[in-house]
């Protein structure tokens, strides 16, 4: 159990250092779990959950969105383009790429 004073200098601690090895660092200084120390610090406002990324690195963009940048691309209706959603996402983006040249910017995380 976590007392006001471990907790304050977890606190403390992650204000200097915001790194996931600090939490490693004071879960085991405390002898307790990272997740009871990211507890501490999500209920102080200080800890937020990364982002998630797709294993490539990138942003995840939904199929539905690509299309529609393809749509716009094209100057059609995004509903003429019905169906194109279930194509490969890697296509997709081959697609838009080939359609719009400035289309790499909507593909950096």
């Amino acid at each position: 159990m976590l007392t006001s004073e471990s907790k304050a200098f977890i606190k403390e601690s992650f204000k200097e250092d915001s790194t996931q090895d600090n939490i490693q660092f004071l879960s085991q200084k405390f002898d307790t779990s990272t997740r009871s120390i990211i507890a501490v610090l999500t209920a102080a406002g200080l800890y937020k959950k990364p982002g998630y990324l797709t294993k490539t690195g990138e942003k995840p963009i939904p199929k539905q969105e690509i299309v529609d940048l393809i749509a716009k691309a094209m100057k059609v209706p995004p509903d003429t383009l019905e169906g194109l959603e279930k194509t490969n996402k890697s296509v997709l983006r081959l697609l838009l790429k080939a359609l719009d040249k400035g289309s790499d910017e909507y593909f950096r995380p």
